[in-house]
């Protein structure tokens, strides 16, 4: 067999010694899992629980102590809320009355008091994020710092329809406005629109309206108050949509032929900025400031001012120029 032919001596294979770990080092090199580290978080963490467990139960009972001590208004009149003339007085009654219904007799309520501030800007003529602040005055009543949408026209529909608030972007704030508060907001009465409203809060899509409220946003809010009547529903010889409104003057009403929408002149009509200028130069004659203008009536279509009516000149009689038949 090869295991007697070898040439080489049989080595005996060497017998291993056991090998003894030194238990000192083996532990000092893997230390416990749980050391004195661990303890102090499982301590720290089941402080805490305690604490934020007894904070609670103590807010409670705090909340309760003072909503006992020195309760706040709650329910009926425990809101203050001054609205813009163009809000119906059951619109705001309702407003009233749905944020009133949010509220608790507790002073530290604030998540009443941010489900009523919620409440309100869901309404259309706040909208989100209108709300600047809201708070309790001395006497717990709650009170608001509100913007409120600017209205920019008001909306005439045929004879009996409703009148709906518009602010200038078109979004409806507000519908069957009654004619007392109508009357007093001093924005341009629309006429001419062939839709009928959207929804609260949606803008309203007519191209009519769209057109003429594109024509008053060329002009301040100062400006636009002297508008009195703007007409959305007139057309020319080719069927084209063409704009006019009234503006008060001290002396008297101007009737006033704007013409064609903005961006829609197309080269037949001036460019808006140059109808801007002749409106602001008729306003500034003197003619017309001492209402001795002779018409009330003009276009500013071409970029300058005519005449559109102008009547016949009365010639007052001359003396000596009688012929004797």
């Amino acid at each position: 067999m090869p295991f007697f032919l070898s040439s080489s001596p049989h080595r005996k294979s060497a017998t291993r010694k056991p090998v003894v770990k030194d238990k000192t080092k083996a532990s000092a090199s893997n230390p416990l899992p749980y050391g004195p580290a661990v303890l102090w978080l499982c301590l720290g963490l089941a402080v805490g629980a305690m604490l934020g467990t007894g904070w609670i139960f103590a807010r409670k009972a705090l909340r309760n102590q003072l909503t006992a001590l020195a309760p706040v208004p709650s329910g009926k009149g425990s809101v203050v809320l001054t609205v813009p003339p163009w809000i119906s007085p059951g619109e705001a009654r309702s407003i009233v009355e749905e944020m009133e219904t949010l509220l608790s007799s507790s002073p530290l309520d604030n998540e009443g008091l941010d489900k009523a501030k919620d409440a309100l800007e869901r309404r259309p003529a706040v909208g989100k994020d209108h709300v600047r602040r809201i708070w309790r005055g001395f006497d717990g009543r709650v009170q608001l710092d509100v913007h409120w949408y600017e209205p920019a026209g008001i909306v005439v529909g045929n004879a009996g329809s409703p009148l709906s608030v518009v602010d200038i972007k078109g979004h409806l704030l507000a519908e069957n406005l009654p004619v007392e508060a109508a009357d007093r907001l001093t924005v341009p009465r629309i006429e001419g629109v062939d839709s009928p409203a959207p929804d609260s809060g949606m803008v309203w899509q007519n191209g009519r309206l769209q057109a003429g409220l594109k024509m008053l946003s060329l002009f301040s809010s100062e400006d636009r108050r002297r508008i009195t009547n703007l007409r959305v529903g007139e057309l020319d010889s080719k069927k084209r949509l063409k704009l006019s409104f009234l503006l008060k003057t001290p002396q008297n009403t101007l009737d006033i032929t704007w013409g064609l929408p903005v961006g829609e002149e197309a080269g037949i009509d001036a460019p808006a900025e140059s109808k801007q200028k002749a409106l602001y130069g008729l306003c500034r004659d003197k003619r017309v400031q001492n209402g001795q203008a002779g018409s009330s009536h003009f276009s500013i279509c071409s970029g300058r001012v005519t005449v559109t009516d102008l009547p016949p000149p009365t010639l007052p009689p001359q003396a000596g120029n009688s012929r004797k038949p």
